[in-house]
């Protein structure tokens, strides 16, 4: 038997609310998505994914991390340089641009080549930092917060029978 608090201030139960999610758990195990442990890496990840079949965007996120394994080199990057290993994926130009930007935000903003930070943050300032990245939109920027505090904070992760109804929200976090 679950809680459900948002929205439910009388703290009513829904006892077939986690029979509900165990047979979602069964019915759509985890699956590899090729989703990446560091987050900018996940950004990237995303973005590449845009406008292509999963096939393609995970060869393209592939060959980009083979030419440029460190964020570091990608702030360094030539926008040419950058649409090399994209090609394949197409709108190689736009998201070399997209890259390039985000690894120089992220440094400006944070100091440092990763979003770790965002982690300390509360959800709607993640939410707006993230959405404020290039190429990053709401739907990529709720699947961070599912992706990041979900290890942290077991009860938040979207099957929980502590988090209620919100696995919906894990069911838009693959690449689009």
């Amino acid at each position: 038997m679950i809680a459900i608090r948002s929205g439910d201030r009388k703290g009513r139960f829904f006892p077939k609310a986690g029979e509900v999610a165990r047979l979602l758990r069964d019915a759509y195990p985890d699956t590899d998505l090729g989703n990446q442990r560091d987050p900018l890496d996940e950004t990237a990840f995303v973005i590449l994914s845009g406008q292509t079949n999963e096939k393609i965007f995970e060869e393209t996120f592939r060959n980009f991390k083979s030419s440029f394994p460190r964020w570091e080199m990608v702030e360094r990057a030539r926008i040419r340089d950058l649409e090399r290993p994209l090609r394949k994926g197409g709108l190689s130009n736009q998201k070399a641009r997209y890259l390039r930007e985000l690894a120089r935000q992220v440094r400006r903003d944070f100091g440092v080549s990763g979003l770790a930070p965002i982690a300390k943050m509360k959800t709607e300032a993640a939410e707006t930092y993230l959405c404020s990245l290039p190429g990053v939109g709401i739907k990529t920027a709720r699947c961070f917060d599912v992706l990041i505090t979900a290890p942290r904070f077991p009860s938040r992760h979207p099957l929980s029978e502590n988090h209620g109804a919100a696995w919906l929200d894990s069911l838009v976090c693959s690449p689009v």
